[in-house]
């Protein structure tokens, strides 16, 4: 690790990074994969890959992140289950689902899983992050929530109102642990605090916490964070304004944060003093805000482990996590805030995928197996494209799009390169790559042509309908 000798503050050098919890997808931009490297990377770069693994373990130890992969998991599911029970009423395997609109029985089925595949992720996105914060659910057109709640909180920050949204809280919380690393890689202080040229999104949490509580409970703030984002699934439907608040990140930040405004007693500490603190003191706050426990909110999500025949590997994995939790849950807040703490979590819970440069990156064991990230890509955008819409080539024809071209990893697959592969093809004239599977049982050729083979037990049965689109109501 490069030390810091003066102050040109190179960890705001330039260097981005993303996560997405429905994928579980972590990319770090604008660097090789070298600068990744325990024997050469500098403190931007690490602290980059801390704040993108950070949102990592934000899916794994709470039940929003959770919450958030497994509605979009089942969405996904339940999306591509409905569209093989169509093609097995006789309609055949067309894309998008709009193109079932010409049978009268087909076409009620096909809207009804395309309007519930909407609103979950209308849902979704009130939780974490939308293009107007203050949107009502009346504004946002739900079919399932159709009031005119509120979907994230107003406050006052400096005298200005803002919105705080679900991502306000995540990035929040993951811009303190990177800087609270900082600080303690380098000497330099307070300088590793400073937001030259930092969005707004990355602190309007933080400020508006520390302009209620105070300066003296900064270390506090991604404590606050943290318990935010313990939500319950029960109910899974809001039935009541309450209801959604207890639900929302954004909601209960507030709540929790004027609650610890109102109440100095009402503290955690600092990190030293978690281990003792931290269970009584969010059992208190849960408790007076009529929250569901903590331990209880763990133990729905592990209850909901059991009803699956077999796990995932990423199902194992956020299984162990929050098995974990129940043991240590003093270190999730801020892992940086202990060093030895963030090295205990890193070794155990490695990120699955790491996108460096377009290509997948390498970054340690990781408990995913390479072939489940892969399948999963390709079902995410199977289930994108049911839903609409598909692209078309220079002639109108309608072209299918494998997980690498739908999210945009430029050297996920070999032929990308190796055969010019554009990552698009049309089922019917086969598969870009012809697949086959080898004697060690890998598959060879194109993994999405393969995976759709599966599905549908043959190419030639899909039917693309680019201009299908269901009858205005």
């Amino acid at each position: 690790m490069n030390e810091l000798s003066d102050i040109k503050q190179p960890w705001l050098d330039q260097i981005y990074g993303s996560f997405n919890a429905s994928r579980l997808d972590m990319r770090l931009f604008g660097r090789s994969l070298q600068e990744f490297h325990p024997d050469s990377t500098t403190v931007g770069a690490m602290a980059t890959y801390v704040h993108e693994h950070m949102h990592y373990f934000q899916t794994l130890f709470t039940g929003f992140g959770h919450i958030l992969w497994s509605s979009h998991r089942q969405s996904s599911g339940y999306t591509v289950r409905k569209w093989h029970e169509l093609a097995n009423m006789g309609l055949g395997f067309r894309f998008p689902l709009a193109a079932y609109s010409d049978h009268p029985v087909g076409g009620r089925i096909a809207m009804v899983v395309d309007n519930t595949a909407r609103d979950i992720s209308r849902i979704a996105a009130a939780r974490f992050n939308l293009p107007i914060p203050n949107s009502t659910f009346k504004e946002l057109k739900s079919r399932l929530i159709t009031t005119d709640w509120i979907a994230n909180p107003v406050v006052q920050i400096s005298g200005e109102q803002v919105c705080l949204q679900g991502k306000d809280i995540q990035e929040g919380q993951a811009h303190f642990v990177e800087r609270t690393l900082v600080e303690k890689l380098t000497s330099a202080g307070d300088l590793a605090w400073d937001r030259t040229g930092l969005p707004f999104q990355y602190t309007r949490a933080y400020d508006y916490f520390i302009e209620r509580c105070g300066i003296s409970r900064s270390a506090e703030f991604p404590v606050i964070c943290d318990l935010a984002q313990q939500t319950s699934w029960d109910p899974v439907l809001p039935t009541s304004e309450v209801e959604w608040r207890k639900s929302s990140p954004s909601w209960r930040f507030v709540q929790i944060t004027e609650l610890l405004a109102n109440d100095d007693k009402l503290s955690f500490g600092g990190h030293l003093d978690w281990p003792d603190r931290f269970t009584d003191i969010a059992e208190d706050i849960f408790g007076r805000l009529g929250y569901l426990p903590l331990e209880k909110v763990i133990e729905e999500r592990l209850i909901a482990f059991t009803r699956v025949p077999e796990l995932l590997d990423v199902e194992q994995v956020m299984k162990e996590a929050m098995e974990f939790r129940l043991k240590k849950p003093w270190m999730l807040p801020n892992p940086a805030a202990d060093l030895l703490w963030l090295e205990e979590l890193m070794n155990k819970f490695r990120a699955p995928s790491v996108i460096v440069d377009g290509a997948f990156g390498s970054f340690g064991d990781s408990s995913v197996k390479g072939d489940q990230i892969i399948f999963e890509l390709h079902y995410q955008a199977l289930a994108n494209q049911l839903i609409g819409p598909i692209n078309t080539d220079e002639n109108g024809k309608g072209r299918l799009q494998c997980g690498f071209g739908q999210f945009k990893i430029e050297r996920g697959c070999p032929y990308q390169s190796s055969h010019n592969c554009s990552t698009q093809f049309s089922p019917n004239a086969g598969p870009p790559v012809p697949t086959m599977i080898l004697d060690n049982g890998v598959v060879d050729g194109c993994s999405f042509a393969f995976a759709l083979q599966n599905i549908t037990g043959d190419l030639n049965a899909i039917k693309l309908v680019p201009a299908a689109r269901f009858p205005s109501i």
